[in-house]
Order: structure tokens, then C-alpha cells, then sequence
């Protein structure tokens, strides 16, 4: 029988336990609260400038050429899948532990009124995997910045190689453009001719063979199939002028870049590329400025009319 002494000594230990185990369930349910969806004293969600830090070290060409830095995406995408496996437990435990508390305390009293084994609290070993689930998100997060570091060393390494590959590959796409675009031309001639060709057929030797249909401008210059695809257009498209900007357009495309980064690239600040610094009128970077606006000016109207204005020799 139970000697009043031991009774004591029992209700006090199963208190402590139930203080310690309250106290556990506490402090890993305040480390799994949410904060705007998001937990920043856990290692899985990483926070804001973090993310930002390595989304630069993350980005790559649309097109790929090179598939030794493939691997080491791919070796950042299986790392990922760890942690979002992690994290996916985490949100599991976090359910738990919000009711672990409670029935941890309600098996306890069931003991009490019905006898047999003592209870073993769940809150403990929930918490310790919460923190090995922290310990291994976090180990995951230096190995993917170990890996995005590695990354970033081979692409400064290799980048003069890497640079005159991308270039040959772009000088390659833009004269198969440039080639395709006068094989569309052509083939719009021949299609003209063919067409005129069916019709005289037809109609040889009729008076009314005299006379042409408008096929200069796109569609005939009919208003209503060009706006169907540019809205808000007024005048005819002329084949040779939309030929033109096609060819300009892969130009252009050929060798684009933000001003920034052409900058970067140069090696000299935005203001002195986009020519906005300032400079002294009749300086040498002041009448430099002006040769360039001139022949910017002057390349225009050669491809507006085919020859450079009269008044001015050819370049």
C-alpha cells in the first residue's frame, strides 16, 4: 500500500515531468510559429536577402550551351529536393506538436484513473526531430551555397572561353537568320510571279493583263488584315521596308544588351555609354558626341531611301 509519504513524492515527479514536457512542447512550438507564412528561425526558409544573394549565382542563359554547368544545376536541384522533403516533415511535426502538449497531459490523467503503464510523452522526441531536421536543412543550404560558389569559380575561370563560344554561336544563328530572310523574300517573289503567271493563263490575251495588283505592301496594303494583326496601324506595309527592319531586328538582336550591362561589359560607366555625362561644349568628347549623332542620323536615311542625302559624300 501506499504510504502517504510516497504518494507525495509521486504527484511531485509527475509534475515536473508534466512542467518539463509543457516546457518542450513551448519551445518547439515557438519554433515552428509562423511569421507571414514563414518561419525565419528556421534554417528551411531561408530568409528574404538570402534568397536574393543566391538567385544571382542561380541564373543561366536560356540556352544552355555548356553542360558541364548543367551538372552543377543539377547537383543544386537534388539538393533542393532533400530540403523540400524536410521541409515537408517539418510542416507535418508542426501539426503534432500543437496537439502533442494536450495529449501528452490527457494520458497522463487517463493514467491516473485507470492504472498500468506510465505514459511516455510524445513532446520530446518530436522537438529533438524538429532539431534534426533544422541541423540537416541548414547542413543542405551550405552545400547548395558550396555548390553555387564552385559555380560561380568555373564560369570566372572559363569565361573568355565561354564568351567567344557564345559569340561564334551568335554570329552562326545570325547569318542563318539573315540567309532564311532572303530565301522569304525570294520566295515571296516567286510566289507574286506564279501568281501572275496563273492569271495571265487565264485570261491571255485579255486587255485587262495591262494592269497589276498592289503587291509592294503586305496583304495589298489592305488596312483591315494588317490591323487585324497591328492594331492601330494606318499606312501600308511595304514588303522591302518590313524586309529591312526584319534584318535590322536580327542585328539588333544580335548584339542587345541593357544598358547596364553593356556598360559592365565596356568596362565604363552608364552615364559615359549613354553619353550623359557632362562635357564642355567644343571639348574633344563634345565634337566626338556630335560625329556619332550625325551618323546615326545619316546611316537612317540611307536605309529609308537606299543612298545618303546628296549634300553628303558617303562615308
Amino acid at each position: 500500500m501506499t504510504t502517504a509519504h510516497e504518494a507525495m513524492q509521486i504527484a511531485a515527479y509527475e509534475a515536473e515531468t508534466a512542467v518539463q514536457a509543457a516546457k518542450a512542447a513551448r519551445e518547439a512550438a515557438k519554433r515552428l510559429a509562423p511569421v507571414d507564412g514563414r518561419d525565419p528561425a528556421s534554417p528551411i526558409y531561408r530568409d528574404l536577402a538570402s534568397h536574393e544573394q543566391s538567385a544571382i549565382a542561380r541564373l543561366n542563359p536560356r540556352r544552355n550551351r555548356w553542360p558541364e554547368l548543367g551538372k552543377f544545376d543539377e547537383q543544386v536541384s537534388r539538393i533542393e529536393d532533400t530540403r523540400r522533403r524536410l521541409a515537408d516533415e517539418r510542416e507535418y511535426l508542426a501539426e503534432q506538436l500543437q496537439a502533442a502538449e494536450g495529449n501528452d497531459r490527457q494520458a497522463l490523467a487517463d493514467w491516473h484513473l485507470e492504472g498500468g503503464s506510465r505514459p511516455t510523452p510524445t513532446v520530446p522526441a518530436l522537438a529533438a526531430r524538429v532539431e534534426e531536421i533544422d541541423a540537416e536543412a541548414e547542413a543542405a543550404a551550405l552545400a547548395i551555397d558550396s555548390v553555387l560558389d564552385g559555380k560561380t569559380a568555373y564560369v570566372a575561370k572559363h569565361r573568355r572561353r565561354l564568351t567567344a563560344d557564345a559569340e561564334q554561336a551568335t554570329t552562326a544563328a545570325l547569318t542563318d537568320y539573315l540567309g532564311l530572310l532572303t530565301q522569304v523574300e525570294q520566295a515571296r517573289a516567286d510566289l507574286i510571279d506564279l501568281r501572275a503567271a496563273t492569271v495571265w493563263a487565264a485570261l491571255y490575251p485579255s486587255a485587262s493583263l495591262t494592269s497589276t495588283p498592289p503587291t509592294h505592301a503586305l496583304a495589298g496594303g489592305r488596312q483591315k488584315i494588317q490591323a487585324r494583326h497591328l492594331p492601330g496601324l494606318k499606312s501600308e506595309l511595304p514588303a522591302t521596308g518590313v524586309f529591312a527592319l526584319l534584318r535590322d531586328d536580327a542585328e539588333h538582336n544580335a548584339t542587345v544588351a541593357t544598358v547596364d550591362q553593356a556598360a559592365e561589359i565596356q568596362g565604363v560607366t552608364r552615364a559615359a555609354l549613354t553619353q550623359r555625362e557632362a562635357v564642355w561644349g567644343g571639348s574633344s568628347k563634345d565634337r566626338d558626341h556630335e560625329r556619332t549623332e550625325k551618323q546615326a542620323a545619316l546611316e537612317a536615311y540611307k536605309r529609308e531611301w537606299g543612298h545618303y542625302p546628296a549634300e553628303y559624300p558617303a562615308p
